[in-house]
Order: structure tokens, then C-alpha cells, then sequence
């Protein structure tokens, strides 16, 4: 009986790349990490009013729009 990741695979036409235990390098998540964390580094000064936090990692998270996941799949290597 084929697994659940092979039945999303099929009916969805996914391509499942395997990737090493540990390669930022090819992993866009790590680039929008990167991001996220620069962007809350830039306005930290905001941070020091503890209700404003919870808004700040929101605004950070927001700023990561369509173009810049599609820009570091590509910096990975993925087309």
C-alpha cells in the first residue's frame, strides 16, 4: 500500500527532491529565516515596547512576499 506522501506526489504531479540531513544551503526556508531575523534586527529599537513584539514578528513575517520565496527557491538551485 503506497504511503501518504507518494499518493500526494502522484495525484498532484509533485516532484520530491531528498535533501541531506543538514544543507541550509539548499533550503529556501533558511534564506527566509535569514530575512525575517535581518528585518527584526533593523527595527529592533521597536522591540523594547513588549506589547509592540507580537506586531513586529508579524510585520517581519509580512514582508516576505511571493517574489522573494520564488527569488530563494532559485538561489537553492531549484527552478
Amino acid at each position: 500500500m503506497p504511503n501518504s506522501i507518494s499518493l500526494f506526489q502522484h495525484f498532484l504531479g509533485a516532484k520530491l527532491i531528498y535533501l541531506p540531513p543538514y544543507s541550509p544551503d539548499l533550503d529556501p526556508a533558511e534564506q527566509s529565516f535569514h530575512f525575517i531575523k535581518t528585518w527584526l534586527k533593523r527595527h529592533q529599537d521597536e522591540a523594547f515596547d513588549t506589547a509592540r513584539r507580537p506586531w513586529l514578528i508579524y510585520e517581519a513575517s509580512a514582508a516576505v512576499t511571493s517574489d522573494l520565496a520564488v527569488a530563494w527557491i532559485g538561489n537553492c538551485g531549484y527552478t
